[in-house]
């Protein structure tokens, strides 16, 4: 999984939304080769990061995961959550560094690279 992709994806279907609460979503992350999850959790937005800091430095006798493609839908907790624990940047650094490598101004991003899921657009 070092090098390859993951998939990142929410639903909120799963968990029943209880009032007066932040709302609870199904998170799964799956590796393109395995295509069975390595981390599912049932969370309010405000703890991925967090899970994902945990997972990266866990699962692999503490030698940390840097997958080189996260797949995610349109979710800002998610794409947020996924710059910080992947790639130690806010969205706005890695859009400026998007933008400088496509200008040709720099060879590559050096890290881990984001892309929407096509059916969630």
């Amino acid at each position: 999984m070092v090098s390859g992709t993951v998939y990142f994806d929410a639903t909120g279907t799963a968990v029943k939304e209880i009032p007066d609460n932040k709302r609870v979503l199904h998170y799964s992350m799956i590796p393109a080769e395995l295509n069975v999850p390595v981390l599912e959790f049932l969370i309010t937005t405000e703890t991925i990061m967090y899970l994902l800091e945990l997972f990266l430095s866990d699962v692999n006798n503490g030698v940390r995961v840097k997958p080189q493609e996260i797949v995610v839908y349109f979710s800002y907790a998610i794409i947020n959550a996924c710059m910080q624990a992947f790639n130690k940047c806010t969205i706005k650094t890695y859009l400026n560094l998007t933008m400088t490598v496509l200008q040709r101004r720099w060879r590559k991003l050096g890290s881990s690279r984001l892309f929407a899921c096509v059916w969630h657009t």
